[in-house]
């Protein structure tokens, strides 16, 4: 996963920690064909909110259902695992986006989905901390362009 990073923004120069770089650090999901990363185009409208801040309800909607297709794909892979940490801990899953309009949403999406348990960030906050999937919700909208 770091490749594109790396290649794209950092000269080649980013390097993965030792961690990834152990045999045992597999993705063992079946959401979006095991590939480390993948875009995912959602024709939205962003929306201002009161407060400044900006959020998307299409977008959000598809981040819902993105994390739910990730519990049933860790649920169906891990029936035979010994596994201790919960699918939907802070190191497993979050979701961080640049807007605390969209933070508010997807935690209220979340929580009447039933998947209140996973995190939700901004960016910011974010800074320095790690998960096994990260879902970056973006937020704005161009009209197609």
């Amino acid at each position: 996963i770091s490749s594109f990073p790396s290649k794209t923004f950092y000269d080649g120069k980013l390097f993965n920690g030792s961690n990834v770089l152990q045999s045992n650090y597999i993705n063992d999901s079946t959401v979006l064909d095991r590939k480390p990363y993948s875009f995912v185009q959602i024709s939205g409208r962003e929306q201002q909110l009161s407060s400044g801040s900006y959020s998307n309800a299409d977008e959000a909607k598809a981040s819902v259902v993105l994390v739910q297709m990730l519990r049933d794909s860790h649920i169906c892979a891990s029936r035979n695992a010994d596994t201790k940490i919960p699918w939907h801990s802070h190191e497993k899953i979050r979701i961080i986006t640049f807007y605390q309009g969209q933070v508010m949403l997807l935690k209220r999406m979340l929580r009447q989905a039933g998947l209140g348990q996973v995190l939700v960030a901004t960016v910011d906050s974010s800074q320095g901390c790690e998960a096994d999937v990260v879902i970056i919700s973006f937020v704005r909208s161009n009209n197609g362009q």
